[in-house]
Protein backbone atom coordinates (compact mmCIF):
# COMPACT_ATOMS: atom_id res chain seq x y z
CA UNK A 1 0.00 0.00 0.00
CA UNK A 2 1.83 3.14 -1.04
CA UNK A 3 0.58 5.34 2.08
CA UNK A 4 -0.39 2.46 5.31
CA UNK A 5 -1.75 4.08 8.07
CA UNK A 6 -4.13 2.51 10.63
CA UNK A 7 -7.82 4.46 9.75
CA UNK A 8 -9.95 5.70 11.53
CA UNK A 9 -13.80 5.86 11.47
CA UNK A 10 -14.87 7.79 8.03
CA UNK A 11 -11.00 8.97 7.03
CA UNK A 12 -9.57 7.72 3.81
CA UNK A 13 -6.51 6.50 3.26
CA UNK A 14 -4.47 9.60 1.68
CA UNK A 15 -4.75 8.94 -2.41
CA UNK A 16 -5.18 5.47 -2.06
CA UNK A 17 -8.28 4.17 -3.63
CA UNK A 18 -7.81 0.43 -3.87
CA UNK A 19 -9.64 -0.49 -1.11
CA UNK A 20 -12.96 -2.25 -1.55
CA UNK A 21 -13.73 -2.65 1.60
CA UNK A 22 -13.37 0.64 3.00
CA UNK A 23 -14.41 2.78 -0.42
CA UNK A 24 -12.98 6.20 -0.53
CA UNK A 25 -15.77 8.84 0.24
CA UNK A 26 -16.42 13.08 0.43
CA UNK A 27 -19.66 15.25 0.98
CA UNK A 28 -20.74 16.89 -2.36
CA UNK A 29 -22.83 19.70 -0.92
CA UNK A 30 -24.76 22.31 -3.42
CA UNK A 31 -27.08 25.25 -2.15
CA UNK A 32 -28.98 27.50 -4.31
CA UNK A 33 -30.84 31.13 -3.64
CA UNK A 34 -33.28 32.11 -6.42
CA UNK A 35 -35.06 35.45 -7.30
CA UNK A 36 -37.29 35.52 -10.12
CA UNK A 37 -39.13 38.71 -11.40
CA UNK A 38 -42.68 38.39 -10.82
CA UNK A 39 -44.61 41.98 -12.28
CA UNK A 40 -44.91 45.19 -11.02
CA UNK A 41 -45.27 46.60 -8.15
CA UNK A 42 -49.10 47.93 -7.98
CA UNK A 43 -48.00 51.28 -5.81
CA UNK A 44 -48.06 54.13 -8.54
CA UNK A 45 -44.57 54.86 -10.49
CA UNK A 46 -44.08 50.75 -10.78
CA UNK A 47 -40.46 51.42 -9.74
CA UNK A 48 -39.63 48.27 -8.57
CA UNK A 49 -40.36 44.72 -9.43
CA UNK A 50 -42.52 42.11 -7.67
CA UNK A 51 -40.19 39.00 -6.80
CA UNK A 52 -40.10 35.18 -5.85
CA UNK A 53 -37.58 33.86 -4.08
CA UNK A 54 -36.64 30.39 -3.75
CA UNK A 55 -34.15 28.17 -1.87
CA UNK A 56 -32.66 24.71 -1.68
CA UNK A 57 -29.65 23.14 -0.59
CA UNK A 58 -28.28 19.35 -0.48
CA UNK A 59 -25.62 17.27 0.68
CA UNK A 60 -25.00 13.62 -0.22
CA UNK A 61 -22.22 11.27 0.76
CA UNK A 62 -20.64 9.89 -2.40
CA UNK A 63 -17.96 7.35 -3.03
CA UNK A 64 -15.11 8.23 -5.59
CA UNK A 65 -14.52 5.98 -8.44
CA UNK A 66 -11.23 6.27 -10.14
CA UNK A 67 -8.84 9.05 -8.77
CA UNK A 68 -10.91 12.44 -9.28
CA UNK A 69 -14.32 13.64 -8.17
CA UNK A 70 -16.62 16.80 -9.21
CA UNK A 71 -19.90 18.36 -8.37
CA UNK A 72 -21.73 21.50 -9.61
CA UNK A 73 -24.81 23.59 -9.94
CA UNK A 74 -26.71 25.57 -12.45
CA UNK A 75 -29.65 27.53 -12.41
CA UNK A 76 -31.46 29.78 -14.63
CA UNK A 77 -33.33 33.30 -13.16
CA UNK A 78 -34.33 36.32 -15.02
CA UNK A 79 -33.48 38.83 -11.74
CA UNK A 80 -30.49 37.22 -9.30
CA UNK A 81 -29.21 34.25 -8.26
CA UNK A 82 -26.59 32.83 -5.84
CA UNK A 83 -25.32 29.28 -6.32
CA UNK A 84 -22.69 27.24 -4.05
CA UNK A 85 -20.58 24.10 -4.29
CA UNK A 86 -18.53 22.25 -1.66
CA UNK A 87 -16.19 19.47 -1.59
CA UNK A 88 -15.56 18.05 1.79
CA UNK A 89 -13.47 14.96 3.01
CA UNK A 90 -11.77 13.20 5.82
CA UNK A 91 -8.02 12.14 5.73
CA UNK A 92 -4.98 10.25 6.91
CA UNK A 93 -1.73 10.00 5.75
CA UNK A 94 1.55 8.52 6.27
CA UNK A 95 2.68 10.93 4.20
CA UNK A 96 2.26 14.32 2.52
CA UNK A 97 0.27 14.00 -0.77
CA UNK A 98 -0.96 16.49 -3.26
CA UNK A 99 -4.36 16.99 -4.87
CA UNK A 100 -5.22 19.64 -7.98
CA UNK A 101 -8.57 21.61 -7.14
CA UNK A 102 -10.46 22.84 -10.40
CA UNK A 103 -13.22 25.98 -10.32
CA UNK A 104 -15.00 27.02 -12.71
CA UNK A 105 -17.81 29.79 -12.44
CA UNK A 106 -19.74 31.81 -14.39
CA UNK A 107 -23.12 34.74 -14.24
CA UNK A 108 -24.36 35.31 -17.83
CA UNK A 109 -26.47 38.11 -19.48
CA UNK A 110 -25.72 41.22 -17.80
CA UNK A 111 -25.54 43.64 -14.52
CA UNK A 112 -23.25 42.30 -11.50
CA UNK A 113 -21.35 39.69 -10.73
CA UNK A 114 -19.03 38.10 -8.05
CA UNK A 115 -17.66 34.55 -8.37
CA UNK A 116 -15.20 33.89 -4.77
CA UNK A 117 -13.46 30.50 -3.93
CA UNK A 118 -14.09 29.74 -0.36
CA UNK A 119 -10.07 30.93 0.52
CA UNK A 120 -10.55 34.33 -1.22
CA UNK A 121 -9.97 34.20 -4.60
CA UNK A 122 -12.64 36.25 -6.65
CA UNK A 123 -13.80 37.42 -10.12
CA UNK A 124 -16.37 40.18 -11.16
CA UNK A 125 -16.34 39.86 -14.47
CA UNK A 126 -18.79 36.99 -14.76
CA UNK A 127 -16.68 34.33 -15.68
CA UNK A 128 -13.69 32.48 -13.45
CA UNK A 129 -11.35 29.83 -13.65
CA UNK A 130 -8.74 28.77 -11.43
CA UNK A 131 -6.43 25.30 -10.84
CA UNK A 132 -4.20 24.78 -8.03
CA UNK A 133 -2.13 21.70 -6.64
CA UNK A 134 -2.27 21.89 -2.95
CA UNK A 135 -0.49 19.79 -0.89
CA UNK A 136 -1.65 17.74 2.21
CA UNK A 137 0.13 16.95 5.16
CA UNK A 138 0.94 13.75 6.98
CA UNK A 139 -2.07 12.76 9.70
CA UNK A 140 -1.88 10.41 11.51
CA UNK A 141 -5.29 11.76 13.50
CA UNK A 142 -8.29 12.55 10.76
CA UNK A 143 -7.82 15.91 8.96
CA UNK A 144 -10.71 17.75 6.93
CA UNK A 145 -10.20 19.23 3.51
CA UNK A 146 -13.00 21.55 2.21
CA UNK A 147 -12.97 23.58 -0.66
CA UNK A 148 -16.20 25.67 -2.35
CA UNK A 149 -16.93 27.91 -4.80
CA UNK A 150 -20.10 30.68 -4.91
CA UNK A 151 -21.21 32.72 -8.19
CA UNK A 152 -23.51 35.27 -7.57
CA UNK A 153 -25.69 37.66 -10.14
CA UNK A 154 -26.73 40.53 -8.71
CA UNK A 155 -29.47 42.83 -10.28
CA UNK A 156 -28.88 46.86 -9.70
CA UNK A 157 -32.42 47.97 -9.88
CA UNK A 158 -30.79 51.35 -11.69
CA UNK A 159 -30.75 49.13 -14.64
CA UNK A 160 -34.40 48.37 -14.47
CA UNK A 161 -37.38 49.24 -16.35
CA UNK A 162 -37.06 46.24 -18.36
CA UNK A 163 -40.41 44.51 -18.45
CA UNK A 164 -39.11 41.50 -20.03
CA UNK A 165 -36.24 41.01 -17.88
CA UNK A 166 -33.06 38.98 -18.88
CA UNK A 167 -32.38 35.79 -18.38
CA UNK A 168 -29.21 34.37 -16.59
CA UNK A 169 -27.67 31.37 -16.09
CA UNK A 170 -25.23 31.12 -12.86
CA UNK A 171 -23.09 28.22 -12.15
CA UNK A 172 -20.53 26.75 -9.77
CA UNK A 173 -18.47 23.73 -10.48
CA UNK A 174 -15.39 22.28 -8.63
CA UNK A 175 -13.42 18.93 -9.91
CA UNK A 176 -10.58 17.50 -7.25
CA UNK A 177 -8.05 15.04 -8.55
CA UNK A 178 -5.92 12.63 -6.20
CA UNK A 179 -2.81 12.94 -7.25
Amino acid sequence: MPNAILRAAGANCANDTSSTRWPWGYVAETSQVITNHTGWEVTPGGDFPTTNRTEDSSGELETLTGSSFSKSISVNTNLEAQVNVSLIFTYQAFKDFDITVQYSGSASSGGSSIIATGDGDSSDTGSFSKTETITLPRAVKPASVSVSLTAQAIYNYADYPDVNPKNKIVSAGITITLN
